[in-house]
């Protein structure tokens, strides 16, 4: 009998065209995007294994990078097809039958967190198959040829999906096959399972969870990883830093004056540390003024 827990499937065995390098296996805030990723999903305790869905010159690079996390749960290497979903495919079909359901997964989504996952789960045992996402924020328009505008889509019926995207292992695995057997292509997991006649539960997730698919996204996942790395409510983060650049504006106060001291009388020298004196100055006040700011947007009681 099918116990009620996960298989991850992470579908790693992309090129990054879009991006000219190998994204998945470049370090970002010092270490590989997909150990970010893996580290945000074994967070999640409903998850017991994990299928790394990749190409196979890459394998190599994938289990070293797996090596350096705190796995405790099986890790398994599949070989990668020629579309995406011919990888899904494999992957699920390479996972444990013994778990009820599948979860599939980005690998360039490196803000997946337990929370995100309990909340599609939860959705999935209801209904067989969910996914989570957010309302369209954008003007959305149907184009037709040259470039014109067909008409103009009605916004509050669109969604975002993104994923992680769960399953129950029986439904995927039947809505893929028969996928294959028809020879459509489909790049959303859900569409597969759609097209047997199934309806898909979308969960509300507003929190960060975007994939990385231009070197814009890579520079603002650098800056989202930073964040999260410090482990610090944001205001805190603040002062500290604030705190830190008046420690080192009173050393570079200290030791133009230990100059001046030392050069008595060398009116050149005199003229530049008159001007650093003033730019350090200049840079106390605006760290006062920052300071100030910090107070009115992250008050200390919203720092716990």
């Amino acid at each position: 009998m099918a116990n009620p827990f996960l298989s991850a499937v992470i579908v790693a065995a992309g090129k990054s065209q879009r991006m000219g390098f190998d994204k998945v296996l470049t370090p970002i805030s010092g270490i590989p995007l997909i150990a970010h990723t893996l580290q945000g999903i074994l967070t999640s305790p409903l998850v017991k294994e994990i299928i790394l869905v990749v190409r196979p010159e890459t394998k190599s690079s994938f289990e070293q990078a797996v090596r350096s996390l705190d796995t405790f749960i099986p890790v398994k290497y599949v070989e990668g097809g020629a579309e995406r979903q011919d990888s899904v495919l494999a992957g699920i079909e390479a996972s444990d039958s013994n778990n009820e359901f599948v979860m599939v997964h980005d690998a360039a989504r490196p803000f997946v967190s337990a929370e995100v996952i309990r909340m599609v789960f939860e959705a999935a045992q209801e209904s067989g198959a969910a996914v989570c996402g957010h309302p369209a924020t954008d003007t959305l328009k149907e184009m037709g040829e040259n470039q014109e505008v067909a008409k103009t889509l009605d916004r509050s019926k669109i969604w975002a999906v993104q994923t992680p995207q769960i399953f129950k292992r029986d439904l995927i695995l039947k809505a893929y096959q028969a996928n294959r057997q028809s020879g459509t292509v489909v790049t959303d997991d859900t569409a597969a399972v759609e097209k047997i006649g199934v309806a898909v539960k979308v969960v509300h997730y507003p929190e960060v969870n975007f994939k990385i698919t231009s070197p814009s996204d890579w520079a603002l996942a650098r800056t989202f990883l930073a964040v999260r790395a410090t482990k610090e409510a944001p205001g805190l983060a603040i002062r500290k830093n604030i705190h830190d650049i008046n420690n080192q504006l009173t050393a570079v106060f200290g030791y133009a004056f230990l100059l001046q001291s030392e050069l008595e009388g060398n009116e050149t020298v005199k003229n530049y540390l008159d001007q650093i004196d003033i730019a350090g100055k200049n840079c106390q006040e605006l760290v006062a003024n920052i300071q100030r700011l910090a107070r009115d947007i992250f008050p200390k009681e919203n720092e716990k």
